[in-house]
């Protein structure tokens, strides 16, 4: 006989299992993040001051993400597209070099840039009624 707390445990989006697709996008993202962290003191010399702080805070959130999104965030899937859509701003407005802001103009750069973005929002965006603030 099924009670109305067994219907609310079974409808609770906490209840359900994480997608392995999330959980290989989020693991992406931690092990990324966590590399990209262990580097940083290497190739701190080779930009300016605040360019490392908004790399290093920038990897940092990235790396916030994932650990959100292996708890079925959505204030993940959020943090994330609003750091891509600040960094692509900042490409164009603040490049590191001018060799950079020459790269980044061209249509194929361009379109791979996006493409990790679409792959994370077909992954994440079918899930969002899912996951939980």
């Amino acid at each position: 006989m099924s009670t109305v707390d067994d219907n609310k445990e079974t409808s609770d989006p906490a209840s359900k299992p994480r997608p392995v697709s999330i959980t290989v996008l989020a693991w992406f993202l931690i092990i990324g993040g966590v590399l990209f962290l262990l580097m940083k003191p290497l190739t701190w010399s080779e930009f300016a001051f605040e360019r490392n702080l908004w790399n290093t805070f920038s990897k940092g959130a990235s790396l916030v993400c994932g650990i959100g999104l292996l708890g079925m965030r959505r204030w993940a899937v959020v943090l994330y597209f609003g750091l891509f859509t600040l960094n692509c701003v900042l490409i164009y407005t603040w490049p590191p070099n001018k060799l950079v802001l020459e790269q980044y103009s061209r249509p194929g750069p361009v379109v791979l840039m996006m493409i990790i973005p679409a792959i994370v929002a077909a992954i994440t965006l079918p899930r969002w009624n899912e996951m939980r603030w």
